[in-house]
């Protein structure tokens, strides 16, 4: 199978996450997109974190709803620090069968080449990009191994500005998947 890897933390995840990860699964030629879980990283938090625990739990909702589409713990069960190619390896190591590549948004990609092991993860795995807003990719510049995902929808939307409208107790009904939403009330995140 060819699975597409779409890696965050989802803290929380959302709407904008969802589109993406569902446009992945149906409209590329991707037979699964993984919503994988990553640690969190210190430098971006501005409010109390959802734990790991929590931050999975929202992902198997939102992937419950996308066909296609499944979550995945596999990267916080890696020693720290697990950089995306360590990631990938360790998948394939373990699932041989499955061929994986990294999903990421074109302001990821414009700054990839100083990821580690960046070259590694084009060659060896392969990329997906989904253009963000301010962005812009064009597909005729991209090496081999990487291609953009046309006509991925486009949100501005971010779990920083989540996390700060569900602070002020905003109501996120249409920013939310609305399980994710009902989650994140019943479990009081975000708003300490």
């Amino acid at each position: 199978m060819k699975i597409g890897i779409f890696s965050g933390s989802f803290d929380p995840i959302h709407i904008g996450h969802a589109m993406i990860a569902s446009y992945a699964a149906q409209w590329t030629d991707l037979d699964e997109v993984w919503l994988m879980v990553s640690r969190l990283n210190p430098l971006k938090i501005d409010s109390e974190p959802a734990s790991e625990y929590d931050r999975f739990e929202m992902a198997k909702i939102v992937a419950s709803g996308c066909e296609g589409v499944r979550p995945s713990d596999f990267e916080l069960r890696l020693p720290v620090p697990s950089y995306s190619y360590r990631t990938l390896t360790e998948l394939k190591k373990t699932y041989p069968e499955n061929d994986f590549s990294l999903i990421i948004g074109s302001d990821n990609w414009l700054g990839f080449d100083r990821w580690r092991n960046s070259w590694e993860i084009k060659r060896e795995f392969g990329i997906y990009i989904y253009e963000r807003p301010g962005f812009p990719v064009d597909p005729e510049t991209l090496p081999s191994g990487v291609r953009l995902i046309e006509g991925a929808p486009q949100s501005l939307i971010s779990s920083t500005f989540v996390r700060k409208a569900l602070k002020e107790r905003k109501d996120l009904n249409f920013f939310l998947p609305e399980k994710v939403f009902e989650y994140v009330k019943q479990k009081q995140l975000y708003i300490r």
